[in-house]
């Protein structure tokens, strides 16, 4: 009998009162033809892993979670929310965030790591571009309503967001969009410098 794999991701997490200031924000747009994340699953991607077998699962736990241990929790500065992704046509909407060494150190230990484990998925080679998706856009509904246009969304945030932890995530693919799990939740132990 085929095991079900399971499609995994690394990810940081927002605290509940940031997920309800985006929250917020969505409601100043709300009329905007946008399928909008749940707060609860709103997070960054740090590494996408892809569908893995169960057996893999707990090689992919202990790395991220020495990772963890062995990392200061990055510092994040949200800077605004804008249509996502850049340089395409876009079907998002992204609250942005600075590009970060530490984000992107982390994605290179998690990918570097795992692929010694001999975890088998395809580590993206580009740089890391820090983003939470907070809505995605109906595509027909939008261009009867805009046409090519990209109206102004004129929400520019800027808020520091130091994460806890360092979670590995599961995602469910319904009719509806994704749905996030967190499968566990690893703090930082070093402090910040």
């Amino acid at each position: 009998m085929e095991e079900k794999k399971r499609r995994l991701f690394v990810a940081i997490n927002l605290s509940n009162d940031l997920k309800q200031r985006v929250g917020i924000w969505q409601q100043k747009v709300w009329d905007f033809p946008v399928r909008w994340t749940s707060p609860k699953n709103l997070h960054i991607t740090v590494l996408f892993i892809g569908w893995v077998i169960p057996r893999h699962v707990g090689v992919i736990e202990a790395a991220v979670r020495n990772i963890a241990r062995m990392s200061a929790p990055p510092s994040i500065h949200f800077t605004s929310i804008d249509y996502g992704p850049p340089r395409d046509l876009p079907r998002m909407f992204w609250l942005y965030a600075n590009s970060s060494r530490e984000l992107s150190i982390l994605k290179e230990a998690l990918g570097e790591s795992l692929q010694r484990l001999e975890v088998s998925f395809e580590l993206e080679r580009r740089d890391l571009l820090p983003h939470i998706t907070i809505g995605r856009m109906k595509e027909h509904e939008w261009r009867r309503k805009f046409g090519s246009k990209k109206p102004e969304i004129g929400i520019m945030p800027s808020f520091d967001f130091m994460p806890k932890t360092l979670d590995l995530m599961e995602s469910h693919l319904r009719k509806s969009g994704a749905e996030y799990e967190t499968v566990n939740a690893y703090p930082f132990v070093m402090t910040a410098s």
